[in-house]
């Protein structure tokens, strides 16, 4: 059977790495290269690399504890994070279809979680017919970009070892992904 693949973006959420505090509202700045996301003083990092979502798990956890932090791939909690995630993809002038995001329906059919806690999402954006369960063995959740099917930056659930075409933000410095995957 042959592996299904998109183009799209990996984001990887750790929170701020360096904070300060000026005028008494902490000041959090992101390592260069990640993008912030002020609301909740969380940094983004968008890979360029073609991964399913068990090796896009495993590259978060390499790429956030090298900054030490825990991360985690991007748990959209409401709509301003779901378009943050969008426009910085827009106005990097990525040309994407779709991108993974955290969420998974592994244990209930149906039932999406946070990965580490196994609470249920309160929070969804479902595209047209979505989520779906083709083939029954669509388990994890994209952000999709594609107008033909009515998807505007909607989610859609996918088959967890589809490879996703990743992208990375140009001012960061290239990671042999192949050489993480080994160890």
């Amino acid at each position: 059977m042959q592996v299904k693949q998109y183009l799209a973006v990996i984001a990887i959420s750790i929170g701020a790495v360096t904070c300060k505090t000026i005028v008494q509202r902490p000041m959090c700045a992101c390592p260069a290269g990640w993008k912030e996301y002020n609301a909740d003083n969380k940094c983004f990092y968008f890979s360029r690399d073609t991964l399913n979502y068990p090796d896009s798990m495993r590259i978060c956890g390499f790429l956030s504890r090298s900054h030490g932090k825990e991360g985690q791939l991007a748990l959209p909690d409401d709509a301003a994070e779901n378009t943050f995630l969008t426009n910085v993809l827009e106005n990097l002038a990525y040309n994407y279809t779709s991108f993974f995001i955290g969420f998974i329906d592994q244990a209930v059919e149906g039932v999406f979680v946070y990965p580490k806690t196994n609470v249920a999402i309160k929070y969804s954006n479902w595209g047209p017919n979505q989520p779906n369960n083709r083939y029954d063995s669509e388990n994890c959740v994209t952000i999709t970009k594609d107008l033909t099917y009515g998807f505007n930056n909607t989610w859609a659930d996918e088959q967890c070892m589809n490879e996703v075409y990743v992208k990375k933000s140009s001012n960061y410095a290239p990671v042999n992904l192949k050489n993480i995957l080994v160890n």
